[in-house]
């Protein structure tokens, strides 16, 4: 009696959830009875394998080392995963990533729980077509030794990784198929903000610019295009997770239980792993020459001395470029394509895009010359202008010094002018006191004159009087 077994991808972006959601089903999975392993790919794979190189360095090597490394890491991950559903107790022989005793541990240590001794085989662990019951040694009749005769309790493998494109998801597959266990997919959805925000809470963040590249990148699973990815679930994880989540989880894995893959007679798989290896082809030999054209282009623009912030914008803007035309050509151009083993590519189409797209960075760069000079060109207008404007405001100064001198003049004159009004006033005045004093000296010389006259008309009326009532005086006899 075979253990049930099914594969289960978690794809996203980095901190998109996914560790957060395989504990929260490795805890509900306990509850139902189930045993589960999170294999973590994030976990099992050195940080320095993700290592990459600046643009103006990678048209020295075909494929830089790290990244090889990378993809070789995730493949020793999977031989680990078929290995153990092969056969879980067998011992690996020493190899060079030493990640593979690390996610095998924790497969058999999975495989163990439940009640199940260790070194027993419950899992099921049989190559495909073999007689061997699960559980009994090879060759033996007995069957699964259980006082309740029970079947072992189902085997959940948990694969942790951004899985960003289909062919990612595809090699586990192919694994689940060629073994006849169940597969199924969850994307768990998180908008780049919220991704971009819960990263930088970590206490080793990723740099910003990886999840931004990596969510360009990403293509979640595609029922209607791949028939293979029908059982496929998406949960959004931009709040908490809910228990109806995780319901909705556990039914897809409860559904890839109970329909395990069988493998098929035809090529299908066959056609389909070619396809996928001529598009990396292709789609590695485009990334190529996208990297010789960007590196010429960053190179004349060295030669132009363009300044370090131009630079950087400038690279950052063909290697948008570049994602963009290698992300077409993957999605338009080659996934439309039935490729096999045998057929050839439209490798005209894919020349020409490519040459179409050196003569857009060509003119991209001289739109850029062009660009620089006429941003040079608004600089010195706008600088021309800028002194158009000094002068004709010194202008407009002197022009006002020039009235206010003038004011100044005629406001020097006027005061004069007040000065001499002032003093004429003055003058008036002292003339009006003279003309006053003359009148009052002509008036009183007249008024002298009035006297003068009454007293000789007095004397006069005086000698009339005394000489007609007086005798005359003799002077004589008097003495």
């Amino acid at each position: 009696m075979c253990t049930r077994i099914c594969l289960c991808v978690l794809c996203g972006l980095p901190a998109a959830g996914k560790s957060t959601l395989a504990q929260a089903l490795n805890s509900h999975s306990v509850q139902r009875g189930w045993r589960s392993a999170v294999i973590s790919y994030d976990d099992l794979i050195p940080g320095d394998a993700f290592n990459v190189k600046e643009v103006e360095d990678e048209e020295d090597i075909p494929r830089s080392q790290t990244q090889t490394e990378w993809k070789c890491h995730r493949q020793a991950v999977l031989r680990c995963v078929e290995q153990f559903l092969q056969s879980p107790t067998e011992q690996l022989p020493p190899i060079i990533y030493q990640i593979n005793r690390d996610a095998r541990s924790r497969l058999l240590h999975a495989a163990q729980a439940c009640g199940t001794p260790a070194g027993s085989s419950q899992a099921c662990g049989t190559p495909v077509g073999s007689s061997q019951v699960c559980g009994t040694p090879a060759g033996s009749s007995q069957a699964y030794p259980s006082p309740s005769d029970r079947p072992p309790p189902p085997l959940v493998i948990l694969l942790d990784d951004n899985f960003y494109y289909p062919s990612m998801r595809y090699e586990v597959y192919q694994l689940a198929r060629k073994h006849s266990v169940g597969f199924c997919q969850v994307y768990v959805h998180c908008p780049v903000e919220s991704c971009v925000r819960r990263n930088q809470l970590r206490p080793q963040p990723l740099p910003s610019d990886v999840i931004v590249e990596m969510a360009k990148r990403m293509e979640p699973p595609n029922p209607q295009r791949n028939s293979w990815e029908q059982n496929s679930v998406t949960l959004d994880s931009e709040h908490h997770f809910t228990i109806e989540y995780i319901q909705r989880l556990v039914k897809v894995i409860s559904t890839a239980l109970e329909n395990p893959l069988s493998p098929v007679q035809d090529n299908t798989e066959q056609k389909e792993a070619d396809r996928q290896s001529c598009v990396s082809s292709v789609v590695h030999q485009a990334d190529q020459a996208c990297r010789r054209l960007v590196s010429q282009a960053m190179q004349e623009a060295r030669e132009h001395q363009l300044p370090s912030e131009r630079m950087r914008s400038l690279a950052a803007d063909f290697n948008e470029s570049k994602t963009t035309f290698l992300q077409d050509l993957r999605r338009q151009v080659l996934h439309g394509l039935p490729l096999t083993q045998g057929e050839g590519v439209e490798v005209e189409r894919v020349v020409n895009r490519a040459v179409e797209v050196e003569r857009v960075v060509n003119r991209a760069v001289e739109v850029e010359r062009v660009v620089n000079r006429a941003v040079e060109v608004e600089r010195v207008v706008n600088r021309a202008v800028e002194v158009e404007r000094v002068v004709n405001r010194a202008v407009e100064v002197e022009r006002v010094v020039n009235r206010a001198v003038e004011v100044e003049r005629v406001v020097n004159r006027a005061v004069e002018v007040e000065r001499v009004v002032n003093r004429a006033v003055e003058v008036e005045r002292v003339v009006n006191r003279a003309v006053e004093v003359e009148r009052v000296v002509n008036r009183a010389v007249e008024v002298e004159r009035v006297v003068n006259r009454a007293v000789d008309v007095f004397n006069k009326e005086k000698q009339e009087i005394i000489a007609r009532y007086l005798p005359p005086y003799d002077t004589e006899n008097e003495g």
